[in-house]
């Protein structure tokens, strides 16, 4: 359930990126913010279980 959470956010993140465009690329862009905030989660809230059904993910089996 975790790694799926961890999709929709990367899929809702890179959304809002391509919305932004090059802006988005601005440090001052709202886009860019919640993308680190993401990268951050995504890194800092992994468990062993989680990095493994992610990485299996990642690897198609």
């Amino acid at each position: 359930m975790r790694a799926e959470a961890y999709e929709v956010l990367r899929t809702a993140t890179t959304a809002a990126v391509v919305a932004g465009g090059g802006h988005s690329m601005a440090l001052t862009s709202r886009a860019q913010r919640l993308a680190r905030e993401a990268l951050f989660l995504l890194v800092q809230g992994q468990t062993a279980e989680t990095r493994e059904a992610q990485l299996r993910a990642l690897g198609g089996g």
